[in-house]
């Protein structure tokens, strides 16, 4: 992935960001009763959520190395 506008996309915090903001998108989704908005960005949220955990196990071996 590319570094654009000071944002590192190898970073787990980047992707706890993401993560936080899509959160946020489905609670509205959800008060305005939006069920088919709401499963697609549920599924980019369990996307992100396997790639954030991911990145944080790699981290995880990589410093106790």
């Amino acid at each position: 992935m590319k570094s654009k506008w000071n944002v590192d996309p190898s970073l787990a915090t980047t992707i706890a960001r993401l993560i936080s903001e899509i959160e946020g998108i489905l609670y509205i989704l959800q008060c305005l009763d939006e069920p088919e908005e709401y499963e697609y960005i549920q599924k980019m949220k369990q996307k992100y959520y396997k790639e954030y955990f991911k990145m944080l196990k790699k981290s995880h071996i990589k410093n106790n190395k």
